[in-house]
């Protein structure tokens, strides 16, 4: 897998193990498997949901990296979005 070539992966990958990226501080290292010299799996354990304004961040930062391809990810994020508002007005009743 080459940067170039996975971007999503790898930028998720980048902001959830940066600790101070507004992604990275809901997660905390839980541990890591070597499976050989080259390669090691680390699992972290999400510790606190995501805010709205996360969402949004993250939506404009794909945007921003696919540009022209907004609907490769927008509906998806729209949707998320859709369902974090209902669940939001669903536990204020």
């Amino acid at each position: 897998m080459t940067k170039k070539n996975e971007r999503v992966v790898c930028e998720l990958n980048s902001l959830v193990r940066n600790k101070s990226s507004y992604l990275g501080r809901h997660y905390k290292k839980d541990r890591s498997f070597r499976f050989s010299k080259k390669t090691t799996v680390t699992v972290y354990e999400k510790i606190s949901p995501f805010e709205k304004k996360d969402i949004v961040r993250l939506q404009q930062y794909f945007e921003k990296i696919y540009p022209g391809s907004n609907k490769l990810f927008k509906d998806r994020f729209d949707a998320y979005l859709h369902t974090m508002d209902k669940n939001k007005s669903a536990a204020i009743r």
